[in-house]
């Protein structure tokens, strides 16, 4: 969705706050992957930063209500500069991330509803890049990303509370 990578400027004109900063990585090129979500009036936006050298995964918020835009909460590390993320909320408002460079694949999600501060530690669950992630009605997750030999494009899926599939190469 081209839109995505459009939407801090859009925001601003909205609320008067620039949502990323000069430097912050909010490209769209992960298979339309999403990096904005919405839950209440609470927006929650996901980007790659390269910081002191490293590549980092970051979340911050905005209250649309009050305006406030919070401060970015680092949640894992990159791979490289194609260290793009895919951010969604299930059902119950907790948030679920997978990033990915060339290299390996990592997921995060916050163990409490839209708290920022309760992201678990990185869990490495496959080897690629671009990943693009969607949850179901169940709040099951479906990853698809591009095989780490660059030319497959795998799956991965993970029930509600359960454990990440093995990758299944589907094209």
């Amino acid at each position: 969705n081209p839109a995505i990578g459009n939407a801090p400027e859009s925001m601003t004109a909205v609320t008067g706050k620039r949502l990323v900063a000069a430097g912050e990585d909010l490209r769209n090129e992960s298979f339309g992957a999403r990096r904005i979500v919405l839950i209440g009036d609470t927006s929650y936006i996901g980007y790659s930063q390269l910081t002191q050298g490293e590549w980092r995964i970051l979340v911050k918020s905005l209250n649309h209500k009050t305006g406030a835009l919070g401060d970015p909460v680092d949640i894992c590390p990159g791979t490289d500069d194609h260290s793009v993320m895919s951010l969604v909320a299930d059902a119950k408002g907790k948030l679920h991330c997978v990033s990915g460079g060339h290299g390996a694949l990592k997921y995060v999600r916050t163990e409490r509803p839209g708290d920022m501060n309760s992201w678990t530690s990185p869990e490495q669950i496959g080897m690629g890049t671009y990943p693009m992630l969607m949850v179901d009605r169940d709040d099951g997750l479906f990853l698809f990303y591009r095989a780490y030999k660059q030319t497959d494009l795998a799956m991965q899926t993970r029930p509600a509370d359960g454990e990440w599939s093995k990758p299944a190469v589907i094209g």
